[in-house]
């Protein structure tokens, strides 16, 4: 049916469109829209009203691309078309977006006085429908879609055409008592009607009457009724032409219309200060973060409200803040109106390669859930390779980042504050296109970094325990090393500041970057890897306390690591072992443990023996826990990161899932590990 002149107006102000028709019916003005979104109500109501009532949440994406503002669609009155629970809120609140909508009912008696019945309207004495009450069609199934089989439910998503009006805030003579409830609260309402408190129906009833003259009165001020800006009225679908279910999909924004208004005093600069706290859609993926739209209407008074915003993005507390600060400017309340309509959503963010992480697996065996380490430090570029070194008894720790080429150095206290990431390649005097770095903590606090080049130079510094650095010197002309060095392990050695160094180096004259480099790892980030024609050496040295170092061992044949290409070491203070763990280019993960004076012995072959069928390694990273405990990770080829543990009687544990225990990313490309003093073992890892 047309919109009526005085009760019902057409939404004339919507743009003609796709979905949205401008036309007239018997010389009247009608607008005819399609909606579509969730149902949250499909039932009729009873009561005097015949006809049959539904709501539906609107789908703010559909409707900006059907061509509809959602922002120009809000009425201050859908939120204030039932009367508020708590009266107070008669200036304020925040209400869901959707809008209410109606089917007429025939026989019936309003402002369209009695029309006859249509011919066509045969759905007739409904079950929980009014009796006589006659529809267009059965409001309980979708007789018109392809779910014509299906009854009519709340949570289906929808489209809905039909006669897109505002109707008026049904409250026309309660002046005195909303003046009273207003000016003098709850109670004084109470005296006034002589209600009993314990009636709680007349209590309800009589509040609500007042209520929703409050409405109109605040938000329409001294505008008619059937005026179109009177923003106490509401939108509504009346009366709906088609309903068709369309195919389901979860409601993946949340949206809310928050509305104020100041509260009217003898201080004309009196505030109104409204705050609410917005949720988003139910669903959230692990990881996702919050977001939102803030869209103002043209209901909001300029510069009679001050909003601050604020948004907690992720975890069970997930939310935006809203407080809004109405100021009066007057004694007529509509000079300070505030309506704003927020659209919160879940996020994934756009993974991508070189992200920083950092986990803890405890003395308990619990882990700790994985944070970002990255922005914490402030990291903002992609990291390629990253280290970590803790404390032998402290709860120090050290990380360096490789970011383009350049390191970066960050240093935690014992009491978990990160200092913010710095250069360390200015600092120490490194060259520029660092790939790879390695370290290890002393007992003095003093930091000793190998750090490698794309040409093969091993690089050494030190981070003296007052934060100053040595400049950086070449390690392989020190040792005598000609064969470029392809990756580098250090651990703490049998005295307190002696630093053992594990190289391997290719017998090539540079690594030869060819496609079967990402062979092991199938991460270009973490190149270069020796070529099928390429034979690795393991190189084994110690840098005494007094900075001497001891001549090169080569641990390839004794230790049966030929084919290795990646190591990484610990230092066990309790029986001065130290485990060598290797990933070689048959992704075969292996061990060696030796004990200072006595021979190396040859390599244990974990893939064989302890961690049969795990997938293919790629990286291994290795921490010595005070208890006698060596924690070992490696990441897998899949970019996985597994854990196991060698026990002091030489067995190891079965392998687990460190990816899924502590909630780190999948994809990783890097891992790091060290212990601190506690039993702890921390791990960095890029992903």
């Amino acid at each position: 049916m047309p919109g009526q002149a005085v009760k019902w107006l057409p939404r004339s102000d919507i743009p003609p469109g796709p979905h949205v028709i401008h036309t007239t019916v018997n010389g009247r003005p009608l607008v005819i829209a399609e909606l579509r979104g969730w149902l949250t109500q499909a039932d009729e109501r009873g009561g005097a009203d015949p006809d049959w009532h539904f709501h539906l949440e609107l789908d703010t994406q559909w409707m900006r691309t059907a061509g509809i503002n959602p922002a120009l669609f809000c009425m201050p009155g859908d939120v204030f078309r039932d009367a508020a629970p708590d009266p107070t809120q008669a200036r304020r609140r925040t209400g869901d977006f959707g809008i209410h909508i109606e089917l007429d009912g025939w026989p019936r008696n309003d402002e369209r006085a009695h029309p006859a019945k249509p011919d066509d309207w045969q759905a007739t004495d409904l079950p929980s429908a009014k009796p006589g009450v006659t529809y267009a069609y059965d409001p309980r199934s979708y007789a018109a879609s392809a779910y014509a089989d299906t009854a009519v439910a709340v949570h289906h998503y929808v489209s809905i055409w039909g006669a897109l009006v505002t109707d008026d805030p049904h409250a026309a003579d309660r002046f005195v008592y909303t003046n009273e409830l207003l000016v003098n609260g709850l109670q004084a309402l109470r005296v006034m009607l002589d209600l009993d408190p314990l009636d709680r129906d007349k209590h309800v009833g009589w509040v609500n009457y007042a209520a929703k003259a409050a409405n109109a009165w605040i938000w329409g001020g001294d505008r008619a009724y059937a005026d179109p800006l009177n923003g106490a009225r509401w939108n509504e679908i009346h009366s709906p032409d088609s309903f068709e279910r369309l195919e389901d999909k979860a409601p993946d924004r949340k949206c809310y219309q928050v509305v104020g208004c100041a509260r009217r005093g003898p201080d004309d600069a009196e505030k109104t200060v409204y705050r609410t706290v917005l949720r988003g859609p139910e669903g959230a993926n692990p990881g996702s973060v919050l977001r939102y739209r803030r869209s103002t209407t043209r209901w909001t008074t300029p510069d009679a409200a001050q909003v601050s915003v604020t948004v907690r993005e992720s975890g069970p507390d997930a939310a935006v803040t809203v407080e809004v600060t109405l100021l009066s400017q007057g004694v007529v309340p509509k000079d300070a109106h505030y309506c704003e309509l927020f659209e919160l959503w879940w996020e994934t963010p756009v993974k991508h390669v070189g992200d920083t992480w950092i986990t803890t697996r405890d003395a308990n065996g619990d882990w700790v859930p994985a944070t970002d380490l990255g922005a914490a430090l402030g990291v903002t570029s992609v990291v390629t390779n990253a280290t970590v070194a803790g404390h032998p008894d402290r709860g120090e720790l050290q990380v360096a980042l490789i970011t383009n080429g350049q390191v970066l150095h960050a240093a935690r206290d014992t009491a978990g504050t990160w200092s913010p990431a710095g250069d360390m390649t200015g600092a120490a005097c490194l060259p520029l296109g660092i790939r790879a770095v390695a370290s290890a903590m002393l007992a003095d606090a003093s930091a000793q970094y190998v750090a490698l080049d794309a040409d093969g130079h091993a690089w050494h510094t030190v981070r003296r325990p007052d934060g100053s650095w040595q400049d950086a010197g070449d390690l392989t002309a020190a040792l005598g090393v000609t064969d470029p060095v392809a990756w580098a392990a250090l651990t703490p050695g049998t005295a307190g500041d002696d630093l053992d160094v594990t190289l391997e180096v290719f017998t090539a004259v540079q690594p030869v970057p060819a496609e079967d480099d990402v062979e092991v790892a199938r991460h270009p980030i973490v190149r270069p890897h020796p070529s099928p024609h390429v034979v690795s050496k393991v190189l084994h040295t110690v840098r005494r306390g007094d900075g001497s170092w001891d001549p090169v061992e080569d641990l390839t044949v004794t230790a049966g690591l030929a084919s290795t290409v990646r190591v990484a070491a610990a230092h066990n203070p309790n029986d001065q072992s130290t485990l060598l763990f290797a990933v070689g280019r048959d992704h075969r993960v292996r061990s060696v443990r030796w004990q200072a004076g006595q021979p190396v012995a040859r390599a244990l072959d974990l893939s064989s023996h302890y961690w049969t069928g795990a997938p293919d390694g790629a990286m291994p990273a290795v921490a010595a826990t005070p208890d006698g405990h060596i924690q070992a990770a490696v990441l897998t080829t899949a970019g996985q990161v597994l854990h196991g543990i060698l026990r002091p009687d030489g067995t190891w544990t079965p392998i687990g899932d460190a990816t899924g225990a502590a909630h780190l990313p999948a994809g990783a490309t890097c891992v790091a590990a060290t212990s601190s003093a506690e039993g702890s073992a921390n791990y960095v890892v890029i992903a």
